[in-house]
């Protein structure tokens, strides 16, 4: 099941332990994300824990029908991807 990303770099989300700072790590491949060779770490660490925040973020304003959102980083990386969901 693991053989296509044998040697890759991935992105993955640990389901059974709460961090994953580590240089090297053991997960399960279906845990795994392939990346792009070229991507950077720093980009790669913020591939799913990022959007998947913003998209919650944005959603539980929504659902509170919230006319404002507040967000004090708003030039970080998760400040951008929240502004990118809402609407002008």
């Amino acid at each position: 099941m693991g053989w296509g990303i044998t040697g890759k770099k991935v992105a993955f989300t640990p389901l059974e332990s709460s961090g994953t700072y580590a240089q090297f790590a053991l997960a399960k491949a279906d845990q795994c994300v392939p990346l792009e060779e070229d991507i950077s770490f720093e980009h790669a660490s913020m591939s799913l824990v990022n959007p998947l925040t913003a998209i919650g973020f944005v959603d539980i304003a929504r659902n509170m029908n919230a006319k404002t959102v507040i967000h004090t980083a708003a030039a970080s990386s998760l400040g951008r991807m929240v502004n990118r969901f809402l609407p002008e």
